[in-house]
Protein backbone atom coordinates (compact mmCIF):
# COMPACT_ATOMS: atom_id res chain seq x y z
CA UNK A 1 0.00 0.00 0.00
CA UNK A 2 1.22 3.27 -0.61
CA UNK A 3 1.12 5.98 2.46
CA UNK A 4 0.63 9.65 1.85
CA UNK A 5 1.36 11.69 4.30
CA UNK A 6 0.97 15.60 5.29
CA UNK A 7 1.89 17.38 8.27
CA UNK A 8 -1.78 18.52 9.04
CA UNK A 9 -4.96 17.35 7.85
CA UNK A 10 -5.92 20.37 6.33
CA UNK A 11 -2.91 19.64 4.28
CA UNK A 12 -4.76 16.58 3.26
CA UNK A 13 -8.05 17.31 2.71
CA UNK A 14 -6.84 19.53 -0.03
CA UNK A 15 -4.66 17.53 -1.47
CA UNK A 16 -7.42 14.58 -1.57
CA UNK A 17 -10.24 16.62 -3.18
CA UNK A 18 -10.70 15.14 -5.91
CA UNK A 19 -10.80 12.04 -4.79
CA UNK A 20 -13.21 9.10 -3.25
CA UNK A 21 -14.08 7.65 -0.18
CA UNK A 22 -11.96 9.73 1.68
CA UNK A 23 -12.53 8.73 5.17
CA UNK A 24 -10.50 9.82 8.57
CA UNK A 25 -10.13 9.01 12.41
CA UNK A 26 -8.12 10.42 14.60
CA UNK A 27 -4.77 10.88 12.40
CA UNK A 28 -5.11 7.97 10.01
CA UNK A 29 -7.18 7.55 7.01
CA UNK A 30 -7.58 6.21 3.40
CA UNK A 31 -8.97 7.33 0.00
CA UNK A 32 -9.19 6.53 -3.49
CA UNK A 33 -8.22 7.32 -6.99
CA UNK A 34 -10.53 6.77 -9.50
CA UNK A 35 -12.29 4.02 -7.71
CA UNK A 36 -9.26 1.69 -8.17
CA UNK A 37 -5.93 3.02 -6.38
CA UNK A 38 -6.90 3.03 -2.58
CA UNK A 39 -4.26 4.89 -0.89
CA UNK A 40 -3.70 5.53 3.25
CA UNK A 41 -3.32 8.51 4.81
CA UNK A 42 -1.51 10.05 7.89
CA UNK A 43 -1.39 13.64 9.42
CA UNK A 44 2.46 12.79 11.00
CA UNK A 45 2.21 16.45 13.00
CA UNK A 46 4.09 19.71 12.74
CA UNK A 47 7.83 19.30 13.03
CA UNK A 48 10.86 16.41 12.67
CA UNK A 49 9.34 14.92 16.10
CA UNK A 50 6.23 14.51 15.42
CA UNK A 51 7.20 13.42 11.87
CA UNK A 52 9.34 10.83 13.41
CA UNK A 53 6.94 9.32 15.58
CA UNK A 54 4.17 9.43 13.54
CA UNK A 55 5.44 7.58 10.73
CA UNK A 56 7.47 5.23 12.91
CA UNK A 57 3.67 4.23 14.86
CA UNK A 58 2.18 3.96 11.73
CA UNK A 59 4.24 1.92 10.02
CA UNK A 60 4.68 -0.46 13.12
CA UNK A 61 0.31 -0.53 12.74
CA UNK A 62 0.59 -0.95 8.89
CA UNK A 63 3.48 -3.36 7.81
CA UNK A 64 1.91 -3.85 4.55
CA UNK A 65 2.94 -0.21 3.58
CA UNK A 66 5.51 -0.24 0.70
CA UNK A 67 6.10 3.51 0.21
CA UNK A 68 5.92 6.32 0.94
CA UNK A 69 5.07 9.91 -0.41
CA UNK A 70 5.01 13.22 1.79
CA UNK A 71 3.15 16.06 0.55
CA UNK A 72 1.94 19.17 1.96
CA UNK A 73 3.02 23.29 1.41
CA UNK A 74 6.47 24.35 2.08
CA UNK A 75 8.22 28.21 1.77
CA UNK A 76 10.63 28.69 -1.31
CA UNK A 77 13.83 29.92 -1.02
CA UNK A 78 14.14 31.37 -4.52
CA UNK A 79 10.98 32.21 -5.96
CA UNK A 80 12.39 32.59 -9.61
CA UNK A 81 13.14 28.92 -9.05
CA UNK A 82 10.12 27.86 -6.78
CA UNK A 83 7.19 30.18 -7.65
CA UNK A 84 4.05 30.65 -5.22
CA UNK A 85 2.08 27.49 -6.23
CA UNK A 86 4.79 25.69 -7.95
CA UNK A 87 5.60 22.40 -7.24
CA UNK A 88 8.75 20.93 -6.05
CA UNK A 89 10.13 17.55 -5.76
CA UNK A 90 12.97 16.94 -3.48
CA UNK A 91 16.68 15.55 -4.78
CA UNK A 92 17.79 15.49 -1.27
CA UNK A 93 16.53 16.32 2.22
CA UNK A 94 19.01 17.93 4.42
CA UNK A 95 18.71 18.84 8.33
CA UNK A 96 20.77 21.58 9.21
CA UNK A 97 20.27 21.61 12.55
CA UNK A 98 22.05 18.67 13.37
CA UNK A 99 26.09 18.91 14.63
CA UNK A 100 28.18 21.53 16.31
CA UNK A 101 27.68 25.38 15.96
CA UNK A 102 30.56 27.22 16.01
CA UNK A 103 28.90 30.68 14.62
CA UNK A 104 25.77 31.85 13.87
CA UNK A 105 25.24 29.69 10.81
CA UNK A 106 24.21 25.84 10.42
CA UNK A 107 25.69 22.88 12.44
CA UNK A 108 28.38 20.86 11.28
CA UNK A 109 27.40 17.40 11.73
CA UNK A 110 31.27 15.65 10.93
CA UNK A 111 32.65 18.08 13.52
CA UNK A 112 30.34 16.35 16.22
CA UNK A 113 31.77 13.01 15.17
CA UNK A 114 28.82 10.59 15.27
CA UNK A 115 26.24 10.13 12.40
CA UNK A 116 22.67 9.82 12.93
CA UNK A 117 23.29 6.05 11.54
CA UNK A 118 25.58 4.32 9.37
CA UNK A 119 29.22 5.07 11.65
CA UNK A 120 30.96 2.73 9.97
CA UNK A 121 29.73 2.38 6.55
CA UNK A 122 27.58 4.90 4.58
CA UNK A 123 27.00 6.76 7.38
CA UNK A 124 23.90 9.56 7.76
CA UNK A 125 25.29 12.80 8.61
CA UNK A 126 22.84 15.88 8.02
CA UNK A 127 21.71 14.68 4.47
CA UNK A 128 19.87 12.08 2.48
CA UNK A 129 20.19 11.80 -1.09
CA UNK A 130 16.51 11.44 -2.85
CA UNK A 131 15.67 9.94 -6.13
CA UNK A 132 13.17 12.85 -7.72
CA UNK A 133 11.43 9.90 -9.82
CA UNK A 134 11.15 7.16 -7.09
CA UNK A 135 7.17 7.00 -8.00
CA UNK A 136 7.88 6.16 -12.00
CA UNK A 137 9.20 2.67 -10.19
CA UNK A 138 5.37 2.41 -9.28
CA UNK A 139 4.45 2.92 -13.17
CA UNK A 140 1.29 0.95 -12.98
CA UNK A 141 -0.07 3.78 -10.75
CA UNK A 142 2.29 6.98 -11.55
CA UNK A 143 3.21 8.81 -14.54
CA UNK A 144 6.74 7.00 -15.72
CA UNK A 145 8.29 10.64 -15.94
CA UNK A 146 8.33 14.09 -13.96
CA UNK A 147 4.69 16.31 -14.90
CA UNK A 148 5.89 19.19 -16.86
CA UNK A 149 6.25 22.02 -14.00
CA UNK A 150 7.64 20.11 -11.54
CA UNK A 151 11.13 21.38 -10.12
CA UNK A 152 13.15 19.20 -8.49
CA UNK A 153 15.15 20.75 -5.93
CA UNK A 154 16.88 19.88 -2.44
CA UNK A 155 15.15 20.51 0.75
CA UNK A 156 15.95 21.84 4.23
CA UNK A 157 13.82 20.57 7.38
CA UNK A 158 13.97 22.85 10.44
CA UNK A 159 12.41 22.54 13.52
CA UNK A 160 12.50 26.73 13.70
CA UNK A 161 11.80 28.13 10.54
CA UNK A 162 13.92 31.02 8.63
CA UNK A 163 12.56 34.50 10.62
CA UNK A 164 14.57 36.43 8.20
CA UNK A 165 15.19 36.55 4.66
CA UNK A 166 19.11 37.07 5.74
CA UNK A 167 18.74 33.61 7.78
CA UNK A 168 17.05 31.83 4.34
CA UNK A 169 19.76 33.00 1.99
CA UNK A 170 22.39 31.80 4.52
CA UNK A 171 20.45 28.10 4.43
CA UNK A 172 19.98 28.54 0.82
CA UNK A 173 23.44 28.53 0.01
CA UNK A 174 24.99 26.42 2.26
CA UNK A 175 23.29 23.74 1.36
CA UNK A 176 22.16 24.98 -2.53
CA UNK A 177 18.64 24.29 -1.33
CA UNK A 178 15.35 25.43 -2.78
CA UNK A 179 12.57 24.56 -0.49
CA UNK A 180 12.13 24.87 3.68
CA UNK A 181 10.39 22.64 5.37
CA UNK A 182 9.64 21.12 8.87
CA UNK A 183 9.01 17.34 8.48
CA UNK A 184 10.79 15.90 5.12
CA UNK A 185 13.78 14.83 6.52
CA UNK A 186 12.97 12.97 9.82
CA UNK A 187 10.29 11.37 7.45
CA UNK A 188 13.02 10.83 5.20
CA UNK A 189 15.03 9.22 7.67
CA UNK A 190 12.65 6.84 8.91
CA UNK A 191 11.79 4.75 5.26
CA UNK A 192 15.41 5.21 5.04
CA UNK A 193 16.06 2.76 8.37
CA UNK A 194 12.92 0.69 7.25
CA UNK A 195 14.44 0.59 3.71
CA UNK A 196 11.16 1.86 2.10
CA UNK A 197 10.83 3.98 -0.81
CA UNK A 198 10.19 7.87 0.50
CA UNK A 199 9.47 10.73 -2.02
CA UNK A 200 8.41 14.00 -0.89
CA UNK A 201 5.99 16.27 -3.26
CA UNK A 202 5.25 19.86 -1.96
CA UNK A 203 3.19 22.88 -3.31
CA UNK A 204 5.03 26.38 -2.52
CA UNK A 205 2.98 29.12 -0.24
CA UNK A 206 5.88 31.40 0.37
CA UNK A 207 9.13 33.08 0.25
CA UNK A 208 10.96 30.97 2.99
CA UNK A 209 12.30 33.85 5.91
CA UNK A 210 10.28 36.83 4.69
CA UNK A 211 7.42 38.52 7.14
CA UNK A 212 5.88 40.20 4.45
CA UNK A 213 2.25 39.45 3.95
CA UNK A 214 3.18 39.52 -0.06
CA UNK A 215 5.21 36.85 -0.02
CA UNK A 216 2.56 34.45 1.37
CA UNK A 217 -0.14 32.83 -0.74
CA UNK A 218 -1.77 29.81 1.09
CA UNK A 219 -4.48 29.89 -1.26
CA UNK A 220 -2.37 29.43 -4.09
CA UNK A 221 -0.09 26.92 -2.69
CA UNK A 222 -3.15 24.64 -1.46
CA UNK A 223 -5.06 24.91 -5.00
CA UNK A 224 -2.03 23.58 -6.68
CA UNK A 225 -2.12 20.37 -4.11
CA UNK A 226 -5.44 19.90 -4.76
CA UNK A 227 -3.92 19.68 -8.61
CA UNK A 228 -1.50 16.80 -7.68
CA UNK A 229 -2.98 13.73 -7.62
CA UNK A 230 -4.46 14.27 -11.38
CA UNK A 231 -0.80 15.64 -12.32
CA UNK A 232 0.81 11.99 -10.84
CA UNK A 233 -1.63 9.66 -11.14
CA UNK A 234 -1.58 7.55 -13.99
CA UNK A 235 -5.07 8.38 -16.23
CA UNK A 236 -5.25 11.48 -14.19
Amino acid sequence: MILFTAATLKELKHFCSSMSGFDFQGSTGHCTWRKHTRMLLLTCGVGPLNAALGLQSFLAAHPQTDMVINTGIAGSYDLDLLPIGSVCVASAEIWPEYGIRTGPGPADPELLGFPLSGQDTSPVWNRIELDPRQMSNYGDVFNETLPAGWTAAASLTVAGVSGTLEVARELAGTFNAGMENMEGFALAYVCRNKKIPFSEVRTISNLAGSRNSRDWNFRDAFSSLARLPAQMFKNG
